[in-house]
C-alpha cells in the first residue's frame, strides 16, 4: 500500500450472520491450508484500494455499506490481498466450485476485484458516503 493511496475501509450493516459464518469459515479453512501467514478475515479492517472498488463492492454485496477514507496506522501491519471476483456471477451449483474459488481468493496473484485484509489499526479520515 502506498503513501500516496488513501485506502477506502467499508463497514457492512446489513450482511446476515449466518452468511456471513458461513462464508468466513469456509475462506478461513482455505486460508490455513494455502496461505497460513496470512492474516485471518476475522481479525482484520477490510480495505478498498480505490474509492470505486469501495463503491462496486458496495453495490454488489450490500448496499447498506458505509464507505470510510482511511489511513493505515502502522506500515508494517500484515496485510493480505484477496480476490473478490472469485465470489461474483457463481455458476449453479454454487457447491462444485466452492473449494476451489475459495483457494482462488487466497493465491490469485492478479486479483481482478482486490479487497486489503489489513491486520493494523487505521485512522478514519472521513466519511465519504
Amino acid at each position: 500500500m502506498h503513501h500516496s493511496k488513501k485506502p477506502i475501509k467499508r463497514v457492512n450493516h446489513g450482511e446476515s450472520l449466518q452468511a456471513s459464518f458461513f462464508f468466513n469459515s469456509l475462506l478461513e479453512a482455505s486460508r490455513i491450508a494455502w496461505v497460513p501467514d496470512a492474516p485471518s478475515r476475522g481479525s482484520v479492517v477490510f480495505l478498498n484500494e480505490t474509492l470505486a472498488l469501495a463503491q462496486r463492492f458496495r453495490d454488489r454485496f450490500n448496499q447498506n455499506h458505509r464507505i470510510f477514507r482511511v489511513a493505515p496506522v502502522d506500515d508494517n501491519a500484515n496485510r493480505h490481498r484477496g480476490d473478490v471476483a472469485i465470489f461474483e456471477d457463481v455458476p449453479e451449483p454454487l457447491f462444485t466450485s466452492l473449494a476451489e474459488r475459495c483457494r482462488l481468493y487466497w493465491v490469485n496473484p492478479d486479483p481482478q476485484f482486490p479487497e486489503i485484509l489489513w491486520e493494523g489499526a487505521v485512522r478514519v479520515e472521513a466519511d465519504v458516503e
